[in-house]
């Protein structure tokens, strides 16, 4: 398998931090790009196509949930990975074509295993 390229779509916080540092492990993904907001992602996506994009849900004025159905309409072989803090957001990351939905607190070999079997 080649090594693939990763985005990850949040704010500055820890869990960005966690995000970075989890994936930067991980032997499929050869580099790792980060936006903190949905245009800055969508501009990533266009220029590098990253194989990966995780996205969280709480980014502003329902920026997720457009940036989830653009890269999907656009770029249909982009994987994405929707991270929730509740079901509501849950629903809306399905609707709008994330392929895999973990909610927050979810153990790290979960988003593991979701990476891998996307990437697989």
């Amino acid at each position: 398998m080649k090594p693939m390229l990763a985005l990850i779509v949040t704010g500055p916080d820890s869990l960005q931090n966690g995000l970075v540092a989890l994936i930067t492990t991980m032997p499929q993904i050869h580099a790792v790009l980060v936006a903190e907001e949905a245009a800055g992602a969508l501009r990533v996506i266009a220029d590098h196509r990253p194989a990966l994009v995780l996205l969280d849900m709480i980014l502003p004025k329902n920026g997720a949930s457009t940036v989830l159905k653009e890269i999907k309409s656009k770029w249909p072989s982009t994987r994405c990975i929707a991270l929730a803090d509740d079901v509501h957001q849950q629903q809306e990351a399905e609707a709008a074509g994330a392929d895999v939905v973990l909610i927050k607190g979810y153990p790290a070999a979960k988003l593991i295993a979701a990476i891998e079997g996307l990437l697989s």
